[in-house]
């Protein structure tokens, strides 16, 4: 996934990360966030605030929210908890670069912890 920011007349700069973009957005309210898969056309991100959703499930079979936090900090200790409470050894744990979210696996048991835009208004599509 690329990212950059949007003027209003529509020119795109580049940026790193997510993050990035977020806080040359803060220093320039009137730009906005943009995101591409490789190659395809710049899409705008929400701009509302973030929550992190904590899960947890089993491969192929779904899973269960287990909290909603305001910040990653705050659902950090559930996370550790969570994942102590996978049955099996852990076979891997790794965070996202672009997005932040981590992740514990092991067998076929999985916790998350992933941001997702708090969506404070009907939205139009």
């Amino acid at each position: 996934m690329d990212y950059g920011i949007r003027s209003p007349q529509g020119q795109i700069w580049s940026c790193d990360s997510l993050e990035t973009a977020k806080e040359n957005v803060a220093e320039a309210p009137h730009m906005e966030i943009v995101a591409r898969e490789a190659g395809g056309e710049w899409q705008t991100v929400p701009a509302g605030p973030i929550v992190w959703v904590l899960s947890t499930g089993e491969d192929y079979e779904g899973g269960s929210v287990l909290g909603v936090y305001a910040s990653k900090d705050a659902a950090r200790g559930p996370f550790v908890e969570a994942a102590k409470r996978i049955p099996f050894d852990l076979d891997q744990a790794w965070q996202d670069e672009e997005s932040g979210a981590v992740h514990a696996h092991g067998g076929c048991d999985w916790v998350a912890l992933e941001p997702h835009p708090l969506i404070t208004a009907t939205q139009l599509t």
